[in-house]
């Protein structure tokens, strides 16, 4: 996640030390952006081999075969197969969690990541677009089928596909605008002689028009400008009711912690590691200078965000999640052992 909706991580001053947490900060030079292509990234990063990935035994087909983990929960089951709705700027690195749950991607261990070493600095196009058809189960896991972005809309496709599978994260609308405008590694839309905000005034409604509307959402449609607080009411009904899981940027650990109380699973290092920064190997938290904006608010995705933070507070209650009850999902993903 170069880090949108991927402020990163609040570090529990007791829990998982410093790297492993999310978000970085974002550097003022910002150099040209660029977007990889399929096409360009399976050139530069061919498909790998199987055997070769992981340290999991091989299975007959030539896969890494999945470690053991705790069992699925029924949550799980009736959540798959899996969609993830990825925004920009909101936890990229949160592919790693979803693949590692059981059973979903039999052709990955725990010792697989998805992530710049392995795919390239489009890790995630990488995967969805190239590996993840052979490794993931799709009766479990929906795979990206497009070719050059993952950050694509739901519209009509919630009733038709969706609801009930959708998993994803949410960020403070305003960081996650500025985490975006800075980002070195995709544009998001920004132009030449592009502001702060100026550019807000582009990306406004982003989280809001990415449920309520289909196809590409990076860059955002000039249509999503028109949405209106009634739409983000209708994407808080969404959420609440299709949306199988609901993290939250500025509580990573928790979110991560939920995640898997919800879903089984074991506790990994890779759930709570940023891998894409937007300051480079920076991965402190960092929140953004909001005064660039002069005064600018998206009240439209402020009510979406404000109603997912209260799905994400009902689920921690529902499921016992706090820092404390977290402490072994926490110690396992450092240890790396069993719980």
């Amino acid at each position: 996640m170069a880090a949108s909706c991927r402020v990163y991580i609040f570090l529990s001053a007791f829990v998982l030390a410093g790297a492993m947490f999310k978000k970085g900060s974002k550097q003022l030079a910002v150099p040209e952006k660029t977007h990889a292509t399929a096409s360009a990234l399976k050139q530069k990063h061919p498909e790998p081999n199987f055997v070769e990935l992981g340290s999991g035994s091989a299975g007959s087909a030539g896969k890494v075969m999945s470690d053991v983990v705790t069992p699925a929960t029924p949550e799980l089951l009736a959540a798959e197969p899996l969609k993830w709705m990825h925004t920009p700027k909101c936890g990229t690195s949160f592919l790693n969690a979803l693949i590692h749950l059981p059973g979903v991607c039999p052709g990955v261990d725990h010792s697989f990541n998805i992530d710049t070493e392995r795919y390239g600095p489009h890790f995630e196009i990488g995967f969805q677009f190239m590996d993840c058809p052979n490794r993931c189960d799709p009766k479990k896991f929906v795979c990206q089928p497009h070719g050059d972005t993952t950050h694509m809309g739901i519209g009509d496709k919630y009733e038709t596909e969706f609801k009930g599978h959708l998993v994803a994260n949410f960020r403070e609308p305003i960081q996650r605008i500025l985490s975006a405008f800075y980002d070195t590694e995709f544009s998001h839309g920004v132009k030449d002689g592009d502001s702060p905000a100026s550019y807000a005034k582009k990306v406004e409604h982003f989280m809001t028009c990415q449920i309520m509307n289909g196809g590409v959402m990076d860059p955002l449609p000039p249509f999503c400008l028109e949405l209106t607080e009634t739409d983000a009411n209708l994407a808080v009904a969404r959420l609440r009711e299709g949306f199988a899981f609901v993290g939250i940027m500025e509580e990573w650990d928790l979110s991560m912690c939920l995640f898997h109380r919800m879903f089984g699973g074991d506790c990994l290092a890779a759930d709570f590691l940023d891998n894409r920064p937007t300051y480079g190997e920076d991965s402190s938290l960092h929140l953004y200078d909001t005064s660039v904006l002069g005064g600018f608010e998206d009240p439209v995705d402020r009510i979406l965000y404000n109603g997912a933070k209260d799905i994400f507070a009902e689920r921690l209650l529902a499921y016992n999640v706090s820092q404390e009850s977290c402490q072994p999902c926490f110690e396992q993903a450092r240890s790396g052992a069993a719980v």
